[in-house]
């Protein structure tokens, strides 16, 4: 038994290889056109301040900006020491470019069709290319959160397992993996002591995720240590923030801004309600709960926080605080699949070292994510688009299939409340097992 045990990591991690190199070439969602097309801006052309460059105009028209600018940068510079081997990601993303600006209603499809598919699968490859890099380097820093040969083995067998970076990376083409990286660096310095460190990293996920910015007043308060070390480490998150954030502001005349607080991602955070129907009712009835939750455990830890007692490289708090909140924003916002990406390396280490509820309940919520999500043919088959774009996007969803015989908008909307249940269940145990007795002991 212990023998096959011992082949099984090896061979999960070969089928992980594997299937991410499967999908770099042949899927490809909008986003992944959206997240390259900024950045070539400043890859080819040098523009470093891509929200003064564009102003309002693109806000105007879609209603959103690119996202927060370290992303942009990343993408970038990516893109810049990939030329050699991408040599026609400038002439892809030129097409987009007048796709985009000529109202065209299909960039995607329009854009495959004017590249041979060789081509294609070859500019899809690099593309995704630097997301395995940064999860190789974040796989190595998970497992070195865990001191145990056996906690590193069962870390190493939920990363290789995950359906949701293989998703989020290589199908969906989210860069979201970048932001895992420092995240998983904040806690891992933190687990040292080096609060200045673990501050830097998660001024670098400010400004890369949205969530980060709303999660940094509770992560403050989650430092372990003394007050000093608490403003070391606040310090350091504002000093990595303001060092990138100030001169894009002024450069911009405040269209950095956008990043952060453009029309749809409002919409999203306060008035567009997770369900179609009786929004009128769910909506205050969601938004409430998250005001109200968050408010009370903010003045909880502000209460009790002086009396956690834990060693100076116990980052407990500083796990469960944000992966609660970030489950009652799941249970009470619109929750992409690679949403989940935020709350991964804080489930990982509940995972690794026991979860508070039965562990099928974690995967129950990662499978209703994807059920409620996968709804329609951008987000089926016609991922697939690469391989034969007039074939692939022509084939009917999952949901339009079954709607013929089922009333599956109903189906849909049962999964989507089921999964907010479980990720409020999940909060309320992780408040009363792992948060409450460590502040009250």
């Amino acid at each position: 038994m212990i023998k096959k045990k011992s082949h099984r990591l090896p061979l999960l991690v070969m089928i992980a290889i594997a299937l991410r190199l499967l999908f770099m070439p042949i899927a490809l969602h909008g986003d992944l056109l959206f997240i390259n097309y900024f950045p070539h801006f400043f890859s080819y052309h040098g523009i470093w301040d891509i929200y003064g460059y564009f102003g309002d105009r693109f806000l105007k028209f879609y209603g959103i900006s690119y996202y927060p600018p370290l992303t942009y940068y990343a993408i970038g510079i990516s893109q810049f020491l990939l030329r050699p081997l991408n040599p026609d990601l400038s002439l892809w993303v030129n097409r987009v470019h007048d796709l985009m600006h000529s109202g065209a209603g299909r960039p995607i499809f329009d854009c495959l069709g004017d590249f041979s598919r060789a081509k294609t699968l070859w500019v899809l490859f690099w593309m995704k290319f630097p997301y395995l890099l940064i999860e190789a380097v974040s796989f190595t820093v998970a497992l070195d959160l865990f001191k145990t040969s056996g906690e590193k083995r069962r870390a190493a067998i939920v990363w290789v397992s995950s359906p949701v970076i293989l998703f989020s990376c290589y199908v969906f083409g989210q860069y979201r993996i970048f932001s895992v990286l420092t995240m998983l660096l904040a806690v891992w310095a933190l687990q040292r002591g080096r609060q200045v460190l673990s501050g830097a990293m998660v001024g670098l996920t400010c400004l890369m995720e949205n969530y980060a910015v709303l999660l940094l007043p509770f992560l403050f308060l989650a430092v372990p240590g003394n007050g000093r070390r608490k403003i070391r480490w606040l310090a350091a998150a504002i000093a990595v923030v303001s060092a990138v954030g100030i001169p894009l502001y002024f450069s911009s005349k405040g269209h950095v801004l956008d990043a952060y607080f453009s029309p749809r991602l409002m919409e999203a955070a306060t008035t567009k309600s997770i369900f179609n129907h009786y929004s009128n009712i769910l909506n205050p009835i969601a938004k409430g709960i998250l005001l109200l939750s968050y408010s009370f455990v903010f003045f909880y830890l502000v209460k009790f926080v002086k009396r956690y007692k834990a060693p100076e490289a116990e980052a407990a708090l500083f796990v469960s605080v944000p992966l609660m909140l970030l489950m009652i924003l799941y249970a009470t916002s619109i929750t992409s699949i690679h949403y989940l990406m935020w709350s991964f390396p804080f489930l990982l280490v509940l995972q690794v070292r026991g979860e508070p509820w039965r562990p099928g309940l974690t995967w129950l919520m990662i499978g209703l994510v994807f059920f409620f999500n996968l709804d329609g043919r951008s987000m089926n088959l016609a991922l697939f688009a690469p391989l034969d774009p007039a074939y692939f996007s022509s084939l009917p969803s999952f949901h339009e299939r079954l709607d013929a015989i089922l009333p599956w908008g109903k189906v849909v909307a049962g999964a989507r409340f089921l999964f907010s249940v479980i990720c409020l269940y999940f909060a309320w145990r992780i408040w009363s097992v792992k948060i409450r007795p460590a502040l009250e002991a």
